[in-house]
């Protein structure tokens, strides 16, 4: 099966509304709705899309634990009604205060040593109490578990068996487990497709958002091949920014960046030698040491990331250096005007190439110096204007969710 086969059902080169009829929908996800995760913009993306819909949603959740976005209670409300089944707010901030005190040697060790015996993150203790008694109700016309974290399908399972009833159950899948290119598991690969297919046994429908990790799934698990399919991350809404007014011509490149998982050292090398009043602002967590120059600054990780995208007149993606997922920023800045450069890397470069030409959106060049240089020139020349991609809206994307 090929990645055209994995999407020939999602339409994504057309643009389509596919009438249902309203539906009670129950979606879990144990990462909190209201935090700065990636997968968290996935979510309420989607979510916001069956809500658009018409649908009675019902949000399965935890209390946020990091320093992120805070969402009101009418902000959530446009996901629908927020259950948490997790520890206090109290308890959270205490929580939180505890990892900044204890970020230490022992502390250190321990989550790495955690880390590569344990298949699941640390939410997984929250599942020891969970009952479908926390919900309102206990029958639902879809069930959707989304991860990562992958424990958001083991939630379902869990609250099954203490009496939760569907008629379908949807899982929707960002990093898969056995082939997660960010695993640090000692276990070999065949311990994690045998875990991987357990949790895979009990879904209707698997929806991955990559169509090169659906391809791939479906060659691991043969046995499920029929009920694996392909949706792009859609986005919440659109951004449009009004013009920077830079004096010099600004790149922004955000998001973390391990020297295992994507290379930016040629985007660095490129505008560090551009002969142009380019400037790049480089922003994310890494293992890796850049130094600052006249025309490059390097900021750690932000939760201010909006301001340094608003003040970019170009944002850069770079592709992974292994696996078949695509970072799911591209599609978030899909909704933006802003023109954004796709940087082709990794073993699936061509396939992913071919999948982004059909939407329309993107400037992209390969993962060197010359390519790159070239591509950002030509943008700084051309001021070459772009829209929000209407492929990707959340209606669009959540009605093709549940057809």
């Amino acid at each position: 099966m090929g990645w055209k086969d994995c999407a020939k059902d999602s339409k994504t080169s057309d643009i389509i509304e596919i009438v249902l009829e309203y539906m009670d929908i129950l979606f879990v996800t144990l990462s909190p709705i209201d935090a700065t995760f990636s997968m968290s913009f996935r979510n309420r993306a989607l979510l916001r899309g069956f809500v658009n819909l018409g649908h009675n949603v019902d949000v399965l959740t935890i209390y946020p634990y990091d320093s992120g976005i805070q969402l009101t209670s009418l902000e959530l409300s446009n996901y629908g009604k927020i259950v948490r089944f997790n520890w206090s707010p109290d308890v959270v901030k205490s929580n939180i205060s505890l990892k900044k005190g204890g970020n230490n040697f022992i502390s250190r060790l321990f989550r790495a040593i955690y880390h590569r015996f344990v298949p699941f993150d640390t939410s997984y203790f929250l599942m020891k109490n969970l009952n479908v008694n926390v919900l309102d109700k206990n029958n639902y016309d879809v069930v959707v578990s989304s991860s990562d974290p992958k424990t958001s399908h083991l939630a379902v399972k869990r609250l099954i068996e203490t009496g939760l009833t569907y008629t379908e159950w949807i899982q929707y899948w960002g990093d898969p487990l056995t082939n997660d290119i960010t695993t640090k598991l000692i276990y070999p690969k065949v311990v994690l497709k045998l875990l991987e297919k357990r949790l895979l046994k009990g879904a209707d429908k698997i929806i991955y958002v990559s169509p090169i990790t659906c391809q791939e799934q479906s060659r691991l698990f043969t046995v499920y091949s029929s009920k694996m399919r392909f949706l792009p991350i859609p986005y919440e809404k659109e951004k449009i920014y009004p013009p920077t007014q830079n004096t010099k011509f600004n790149v922004g490149y955000f998001g973390f960046y391990l020297k295992s998982v994507r290379n930016i050292v040629p985007l660095y090398n490129a505008v560090k030698n551009i002969n142009h009043n380019i400037h790049l602002t480089v922003v994310g967590s890494t293992d890796l040491k850049l130094d600052e120059c006249e025309n490059i600054a390097i900021y750690p990780n932000s939760n201010d990331v909006f301001r340094y995208e608003s003040l970019s007149d170009l944002i850069v993606v770079v592709l992974n250096l292994r696996g078949g997922q695509i970072p799911g920023k591209l599609y978030h800045l899909a909704a933006t005007n802003k023109p954004i450069l796709v940087i082709l890397d990794g073993d699936f470069k061509e396939v992913i190439k071919e999948y982004l030409q059909g939407l329309q959106r993107f400037i992209m060049c390969e993962n060197d110096e010359i390519s790159i240089s070239k591509a950002i020139i030509k943008q700084y020349l051309s001021q070459q204007e772009f829209v929000p991609s209407p492929r990707l809206t959340s209606s669009s994307i959540a009605s093709q969710f549940l057809h």
